[in-house]
């Protein structure tokens, strides 16, 4: 029998799990839609997409890691450390060496050891695609360290970090830095201010989800308008973007949780890492392999993004459950634990 109390409970993970889903998702047709255009794939209005749900994306995923991340920011240290640093730091180095000897076999020949040099080298400067991984570390770390601190002083060094960053003040030249100082605040709004978001999506509405997804498209638009004529738009844009994005995202998963459909968008969220870590790597070689079919028409060419992240997403699937037994290889191994039990992946 299901007490009150266990189905609000539900209806939480729901839309958490559903706004992980969405997240991730939204990543892998990212990557596509990049790495097609890159081919030379005429991926048309999808450029444009693309652009529109980069503001929703990342600010989406670490805020809805803020949020998972609140009670484990209690735990006994050596079980904090286990599995929300040394786990996300060993899986960063381990799946960076992976991709840089993938990058190398892409290559071939002679340009196999450059290749994988290169890659060693932006993995080493944050300036890999898995750069989420050791950004969260950071934002685990930096939460517990904070946790005396008044919440408004934190979330003032937060947003102070977001605008610099944000705006293109500051730029680091490497990925991963400028998403430390960029998506920091997300993660932070969403440990700090867990009953405030959990109103805000039991107030949801259709028409309210309706009216920011509006909000979103209306700023973005403005933001492009203003900038053919004001230099300081596109900077003042991205920086009011953020959040919007990231309430567009709570909002849409909110929605989309309530839906049976759902369940799929659901089980995604509740296992992101095995997509986060493998999508990438399938999608180069299929956007490689079928670049030249998906040019025959504009049609195909329009299909293409979603098309491939589709079977992205699936194939990731099907090489973690042939290969999740392997020792280290998605855990951390026992000689790196602080605590000495079983850690599970942090999804």
């Amino acid at each position: 029998m299901q007490t009150p109390g266990n189905t609000t409970r539900n209806a939480r993970v729901q839309w958490i799990d559903t706004a992980k889903g969405v997240a991730i998702l939204l990543v892998v047709l990212g990557h596509s839609v990049a790495v097609l255009a890159s081919e030379g794939v005429g991926v048309g209005p999808w450029q444009e997409v693309n652009a529109l749900l980069s503001t929703a994306r990342m600010p989406l995923f670490f805020l809805v890691s803020g949020l998972l991340a609140s009670s484990s920011l209690y735990r006994p240290l050596p079980r904090f450390v286990d599995s929300k640093i040394l786990l996300l730091v060993y899986l960063y180095a381990l799946w960076v060496v992976l991709h840089a000897i993938i990058a190398g076999i892409r290559e071939g020949g002679d340009g196999f050891v450059a290749a994988v040099l290169a890659a060693l080298s932006d993995g080493l400067m944050l300036h890999s695609s898995l750069w989420y991984l050791p950004a969260l570390a950071v934002f685990y770390a930096a939460a517990r360290v904070m946790r005396a601190v008044p919440v408004a002083a934190q979330l003032s060094v937060a947003v102070s970090s977001y605008v610099l960053f944000a705006s293109f003040v500051l730029e680091t030249g490497s990925t991963g830095v400028n998403g430390i100082g960029h998506y920091f605040v997300f993660f932070l709004a969403g440990c700090c201010g867990r009953r405030l978001i959990a109103g805000f999506m039991a107030r949801l509405t259709v028409m309210r989800a309706v009216l920011i997804c509006a909000a979103l498209i209306l700023v973005a638009g403005a933001t492009a308008v203003a900038d053919a004529t004001w230099d300081a738009a596109s900077n003042i844009g991205a920086v009011a973007l953020g959040p919007l994005g990231a309430a567009t995202g709570l909002a849409v998963a909110g929605i989309v949780a309530r839906a049976r459909w759902s369940r799929a968008i659901m089980w995604v969220g509740t296992r992101t890492i095995p997509v986060y870590v493998l999508h990438l790597q399938i999608v180069l070689a299929i956007a490689a392999l079928t670049a030249p079919v998906f040019m025959l028409s504009q049609g195909l060419a329009l299909a293409a993004p979603v098309l491939i992240a589709g079977v992205a997403v699936l194939a990731s699937y099907a090489i973690w459950r042939a290969t999740r037994r392997v020792p280290g290889l998605y855990t951390a191994p026992s000689w790196l634990r602080v605590e000495r039990v079983p850690q599970r992946v942090a999804a």
